[in-house]
């Protein structure tokens, strides 16, 4: 027997984006840089380039969006832009990981999000690797504009 579940959680428009890295992203010490995740766990609408690191969905509405930085022996920062400027101040941390989340509008057209990192070790560090370290994931919540 399965369950029923409310049509809000089935509709058709929800889309779903789940990447992460495969290979390590080397960060300049003390710079915002973008990330860049390689395998694609799940991207629903094809809104992910894992060329230039932005998630561009093709359903406007609120989004969750979640990422994670790790860089090991490094402090280590996370924010996520919209259109190439900060949308949210994430996390900071000075240990190894630190994670954001927002909700953030996007118009479904040209709105694109990303992940943007900075360490600061006193030298040039590398990202490490696996679904478990570095992800960025992105749900549609809901509708209306802001």
């Amino acid at each position: 027997m399965s369950a029923a579940f409310p049509a809000a959680l089935t509709q058709k428009n929800t889309t779903i984006m789940s990447v992460y890295q495969t290979t390590a992203q080397s960060l300049a010490d003390v710079t915002w840089t973008t990330l860049v995740h390689q395998a694609k766990e799940v991207d629903t609408c094809n809104g992910y380039n894992p060329s230039t690191g932005r998630y561009t969905p093709n359903v406007a509405g609120w989004y969750h969006i979640i990422g994670q930085i790790f860089v090991s022996g490094a402090a280590v920062y996370l924010q996520i832009y919209k259109n190439g400027n900060v949308a949210k101040y994430g996390g900071v941390s000075n240990t190894t990981a630190v994670q954001a989340t927002a909700l953030v509008y996007l118009n479904g057209a040209s709105d694109y999000v990303t992940m943007v990192g900075y360490q600061s070790s006193g030298a040039a560090a590398a990202t490490n690797i696996g679904q478990v370290y570095n992800y960025f994931q992105a749900y549609w919540v809901s509708s209306g504009t802001p």
